[in-house]
């Protein structure tokens, strides 16, 4: 029997594996695996974008009901979400509250590799280059839009 360490290690090779095998294959066929999306209410053409792919979209805690809807009328399928800090007032709420924080949400549609135990960030991430650290780690080969 293995022990975890090395089922961890185990489980990343095959992750990286997967990744690297949709990529080629979305390579292949002209297609886009990763989006990242500024703003939920950015238009991008679904043209050109692979039946599996991943979608990064930043959002403000105010945008945040509009962003899931936009996700799924794209179809995609919410997972889940990383604050970001930011040196700017944000609306969090039309009177409640005024942030320091940005929200990226990721979705998936059709068969994306989740990150592997032992390569996930923890939230907050921080920093003005967070969200492309994060798509660089977890899809380093895929094609990307940024939108």
């Amino acid at each position: 029997m293995a022990w975890p360490k090395e089922m961890t290690l185990a489980k990343q090779h095959r992750r990286a594996e997967r990744e690297r095998d949709l990529a080629e294959k979305q390579i292949a066929m002209g297609k886009i695996g990763v989006i990242y999306a500024h703003d939920p209410l950015t238009d991008w053409s679904d043209d050109g974008i692979a039946k599996d792919a991943v979608l990064f979209l930043r959002t403000t805690p105010a945008q945040t009901l509009k962003a899931l809807q936009v996700m799924a009328q794209r179809g995609f399928a919410y997972k889940s979400c990383f604050a970001s800090p930011t040196d700017e007032d944000v609306p969090s709420g039309v009177d409640w509250l005024r942030g320091r924080h940005v929200l990226f949400l990721i979705g998936t549609r059709g068969k994306v590799p989740a990150p592997a135990m032992g390569t996930q960030f923890r939230s907050p991430i921080s920093g003005p280059n967070a969200i492309h650290e994060v798509i660089e780690r977890y899809f380093p080969n895929m094609p990307r839009l940024v939108a």
